[in-house]
């Protein structure tokens, strides 16, 4: 669930960087990012601090985000992020194909 949430994290924020996103791209992310961010900043601020870093670089912070999201309780079990980043891939899936989600068991 977790390498769901941050996969569709990186997804959107890559395709965000383009002119080519599209408006359900980027409200799909916009909605997934604020639900991730309002359970790091439970955590910690640092935490929130990393999803931010990584929406402006996300291939630099990927890893890390994926470290601080398995840490997250809450995160792990939140059925709406599996949803939210599940409308961020079905988004990204009538996106350019050099910006789409990798569907788990299936190469991009």
């Amino acid at each position: 669930m977790v390498e769901l949430v941050v996969a569709a994290l990186t997804a959107g924020a890559s395709a965000g960087l383009t002119e080519t996103a599209s408006s359900a791209v980027r409200d799909a992310y916009a909605g997934l990012r604020e639900a991730v961010r309002r359970r790091l900043a439970r955590r910690s601020e640092d935490d929130a601090l990393v999803l931010a870093a990584h929406e402006a670089e996300p291939g630099v912070w990927e890893a890390r985000l994926a470290r601080v999201a398995a840490r997250a309780d809450d995160l792990r079990q939140a059925g709406e992020l599996a949803a939210q980043a599940a409308a961020v891939a079905r988004a990204h899936r009538g996106g350019p194909p050099r910006h789409r989600l990798a569907r788990p068991g299936r190469g991009s």
